[in-house]
């Protein structure tokens, strides 16, 4: 079988025949990348042992067996040394950054090694120079042969790595180095012999012999140089290095089996073992194993005669021979494993893109299904129909078995949803597939189905959310109309309040009876604000503000304000009460006025009834005193159906509390809403003669009993205070003014929070009433930049909306007022102050009617 090593067996169509170069350059890059980073990973475990095999390399070379003179003996050995198998290795291999520990570690090996062979007696130097001369001259001589090799070596990888054969980084760098080793080492080992019999009195007698010899030494280096290399490269485990531990024996029974033949240095049996075992073990375990072998031999069976210095060149031969077979091994083995590693991608991606291919055999009711599908993570079709279809719901069930179950001469292709367990339930996890299929007609087998399985989960997953948000936005559309339609409909029943009123007053000229009903009207409207505001902003911004009141005065009063309304509907209304509750609670009165508002108004509008019943009762839940409200009328009440969406709002089902009326939707809801927030309940029950019931329960407070105030003589109707307000709003602020003059005797009106600070550095006011909402400089800024010059009077802060009173009391006042301004209720908050006691004149008597201080 041909083996598949080329990116023109994996990839056979993509790119013209032009691109191939520049496709095999685009896969060959990573794989470099990764060989350089995974050395620098594992430098802290390469770099001592590459250190050590050298030394042990050096310690050998140290051993002297040659026929030659001892001094030519010793210049052949360091022509060159093999302590410069490091600066070979590491400066052609390793990082800049990792190259010093190299330099560093040449230098003491070649010195130590150097100086232990002069103490053995195995080296030696001629009169015409010293040990330590001879040291440092082979020391330079080495570093230069070294450095200057490398760095040639380092350049013309690239070119070679980049060529036609496109070898891996370890077979591209083994390559180059062999073959500059073999040419520069030849030349340089050849020179350095010839200029030292010139210059320093070497050759006196077999100087051929030692240009020989250290021909041979030059190779050697040549030849452990990639050896070196790719062991760092793929270094062996401790693990690997045990298992192949046993053929270490074996090189030292060859290597006596050598001996006893006569080729104690040539290493014949030895050369031919380690060619075998090319062929029995991967080259990256093989070539490690020679090393280790070849060095054992020499170290525990040292040669027991002197040899010539042919017999080193024929075995330094033997030795390049079989470096050129390693990095042909190497080139065909990284050629393979990255065409394994590329197929394995593929395979991968095509399993990322969850496609399959299937066959169903009607006769036999039997899936078989390709490996794409049958090891994907989640299950796809089992082997047979029925634990398949048992796993799907029952429409996809059906067409899957449509179109298995028929002939059709056209391809189809559905979508289906298969779950994950052994049964389908509408909760249960599943996947979404998208099949294509054709079918054929056996003679033998019957129909044939074969087809495609793609996994769509995600993509029907996001089209599914798409159109979710697309129908959000939709909703969201509707209910902003339903907002404007809100805003204009909700604001006809004060209108027609006022204009009723007006038209009373017309004709009566009572002011006494319709003036605290157009009190009334006018705090139900801003109520019916303070509604749309809650609605459309937050409900947080609507403080809690307790205050004291009479439940039967309260009900009154509210009867009072809705009792026009309820009478131009032709609906009486009725108030059940007991005197026994007319004693003061403490409630948020302003947002009772509104639930109840909303429900009366409701049953009024909605009901169709003639009779409306408000009743009020207290009574204790677990130790806690409540309030209980009921409204009740005898309309037709609400369908059961209508129901789930009571408290909901802008249900398009009940259109706020009875179906055929056209409401917005929020009453109720703002009753359940403030209800919650008051932590009380809200309930609805079907009356038994018609009509409908809300009782809503609220936990109330027992108001402490009030002391009366003797009235001081004299009371003044002012203080002596000066006010600054700052309003833009021209009527607003002359309303506002003329309010002010009543009780102080100064009220300075400005337009602007800059005119404010201008007045300011002239004048300095005892209070400071600000617009919240102002252009330019807004309330908040006015109040922080009045705190900031210094002003440490009053701060009250005026809004017409929701507001939220948190920034402006951070800024530094005192309390913010809804607008219209409730001047009892301002002179109430502005008495509590530290210096303001003096308004309390002003309070005596007087109570504090139910107002909205939205904060």
């Amino acid at each position: 079988m041909r083996l598949h090593t080329d990116i023109n067996d994996t990839f056979p169509n993509v790119g013209a025949e032009g691109d191939r170069v520049l496709i095999r350059a685009m896969l060959q890059e990573p794989q470099v990348s990764v060989t350089r980073e995974r050395l620098d990973r594992q430098f802290p475990a390469l770099f001592p042992l590459i250190v050590t095999i050298v030394a042990i390399l050096c310690f050998i070379a140290g051993d002297r067996r040659s026929l030659l003179d001892v001094a030519d003996y010793t210049l052949a050995r360091h022509m060159p040394h093999p302590s410069t198998l490091l600066l070979l290795v590491g400066f052609s291999l390793f990082a800049p950054a990792k190259r010093i520990y190299f330099a560093v570690a040449f230098v003491a090996v070649h010195l130590s090694m150097t100086y232990l062979a002069f103490a053995r007696g195995s080296y030696q130097v001629t009169d015409h120079i010293s040990q330590t001369s001879f040291t440092f001259f082979s020391l330079c001589l080495n570093a230069a042969f070294g450095l200057t090799l490398a760095y040639p070596a380092r350049k013309l990888e690239p070119l070679l790595s980049r060529g036609p054969l496109k070898p891996a980084l370890d077979v591209s760098l083994s390559a180059t180095l062999l073959v500059i080793l073999l040419i520069g080492g030849l030349i340089a080992s050849s020179l350095g012999m010839w200029a030292a019999s010139q210059w320093l009195g070497y050759g006196t007698r077999l100087f051929e012999d030692a240009i020989v010899f250290a021909m041979s030494e030059a190779v050697v280096v040549a030849v452990f140089t990639p050896m070196l290399l790719v062991i760092a490269v793929y270094p062996p485990s401790a693990a690997e290095l045990a298992k192949l531990a046993p053929l270490l024996i074996v090189f030292l029974l060859l290597g006596m089996l050598d001996k006893a033949l006569g080729w104690q240095t040539e290493r014949v049996f030895t050369v031919m073992f380690a060619i075998l075992l090319r062929f029995l073990l991967p080259v990256v375990s093989a070539l490690p194993v020679t090393l280790l072998g070849l060095m054992v031999q020499r170290m525990v069976l040292p040669d027991e005669t002197l040899n010539w210095s042919e017999d080193y060149l024929i075995f330094a031969s033997f030795l390049t021979l079989l470096t050129f077979f390693d990095i042909v091994l190497l080139n065909q083995r990284s050629r393979i494993r990255r065409s394994t590693t590329l197929r394995q991608k593929l395979s991968n991606s095509y399993e990322f893109s969850k496609y399959g291919h299937f066959l169903f055999s009607a006769r036999l009711q039997r899936f078989w299904m390709d490996d794409m599908i049958r090891i994907a993570a989640q299950r796809t079709f089992n082997d047979t129909l029925t634990d398949t279809l048992r796993r799907m719901p029952q429409e996809d069930a059906q067409t899957l078995n449509r179109i298995l179950s028929g002939y059709a001469p056209e391809p189809q292709a559905a979508i289906i949803r298969i779950a994950d367990g052994n049964e389908w339930a509408d909760d249960a996890p599943h996947h979404v597939y998208r099949l294509h299929s054709v079918s054929e007609m056996s003679w033998q087998y019957g129909l044939v189905t074969i087809g495609t399985l793609t996994d769509i989960t995600e993509l029907h997953e996001t089209s599914t959310t798409l159109r979710e948000t697309l129908r959000q936005l939709e909703f969201s559309k509707e209910r902003q109309h339903r907002l404007f339609a809100l805003i204009s409909h909700e604001l006809r029943t004060p209108a027609a309040l006022l204009k009723m009123l007006a038209e009373q007053m017309h004709d009566t000229q009572d002011w006494d009876q319709l003036g605290p009903r157009i009190d009334g009207v006018l705090q139900q409207f801003l109520g019916l604000m303070d509604d749309m505001g809650s609605v459309v902003r937050d409900e947080d911004l609507l403080p809690a503000n307790d205050s004291r009141f009479n439940p039967n005065e309260m009900l009154a009063h509210l009867i009072n304000v809705y009792r026009v309304v309820a009478e131009n509907a032709g609906i009486s209304i009725d108030l059940h009460s007991s005197p026994k509750y007319d004693a003061d609670r403490i409630l948020d009165v302003g947002r009772l006025h509104q639930i109840l508002g909303n429900l009366i108004r409701n049953a009024i509008l909605h009901s169709q009834g003639t009779h409306l019943v408000i009743s009020y009762r207290e009574q204790h839940q677990h130790g806690q005193l409540c309030g209980v409200w009921t409204v009740e009328d005898n309309g037709k009440g609400i369908p059961q159906a209508l129901l789930p969406g009571l408290f909901s709002p802008f249900n398009r089902k009940t259109h706020g509390v009875h179906s055929q009326a056209d409401g917005s939707g929020l009453g109720t809801y703002i009753v359940k809403l403030f209800v919650d927030k008051m932590r009380g309940t809200v309930e609805y029950r079907a009356v038994a003669t018609g009509g409908s019931l809300f009782e809503v329960t609220l936990p109330l407070k027992t108001a402490p009993a009030e002391v009366p105030k003797a009235t001081p003589l004299n009371q003044p109707h002012k203080v002596n205070r000066t006010v600054l307000l700052i309003e833009d709003n021209p009527l607003v602020a002359e309303i506002t003014q003329s309010q002010l003059l009543r009780r102080f005797d100064d009220v300075v009106q400005v337009a602007s929070g800059e005119d404010a600070l201008d007045y300011m550095r002239d004048m300095t006011p005892d209070l400071v009433l600000t617009d919240v909402e102002l252009p330019g400089m807004n309330g908040v800024e006015v109040c922080k930049a009045l705190r900031a010059l210094g002003f440490e009077g009053a701060i009250f802060g005026l809004t017409a909306g929701a507001t939220s009173a948190e920034e402006i009391l951070a800024a530094g006042a005192q309390g913010i007022l809804t607008k219209p301004l409730s001047m009892r209720h301002f002179l109430h908050d502005l008495a509590d102050l530290d210096g303001w006691e003096d308004l309390a004149v002003l309070l005596d008597g007087e109570a504090i009617a139910p107002t909205q201080n939205v904060g």
